[in-house]
């Protein structure tokens, strides 16, 4: 890995701590349930594709998929993880299941055809 690979992963990191950071104050929950509402409609959809793509032995994308997916749900588990209440993890529970549904729902209608 060159030093500039280096230095744009750890950019990458810094700018996704400071972005979890600032969604984890307790005064922005309605922005944190809509931002875990997309990443998990997100990593639902990618991980239907992924389970897609791995039966019809699309190599390339199972890799590029297999590579994204551990870093948006490690995103989503440290929101989960920073939640300070039984009620705020409720909500992201409802949230994310909610999600989950209509992600599940469009990757069946999207393969179907």
């Amino acid at each position: 890995m060159s030093t500039c690979d280096i230095l744009s992963v750890t950019m990458m990191t810094k700018l996704v701590v400071r972005a979890i950071s600032w969604i984890s104050h307790e005064e922005r929950l309605p922005i944190r349930l809509v931002t875990m509402f997309f990443l998990a409609l997100l990593t639902n959809f990618l991980g239907c594709t992924f389970a897609y793509a791995t039966a019809h032995k699309m190599t390339i994308a199972v890799g590029i998929l297999g590579f994204f997916l551990p870093m948006i749900n490690f995103s989503i588990s440290l929101l989960f993880l920073e939640a300070k209440t039984m009620r705020e993890r409720l909500y992201i529970m409802f949230i994310n299941s909610i999600a989950l549904s209509i992600a599940g729902v469009m990757v069946s209608l999207y393969f179907s055809n």
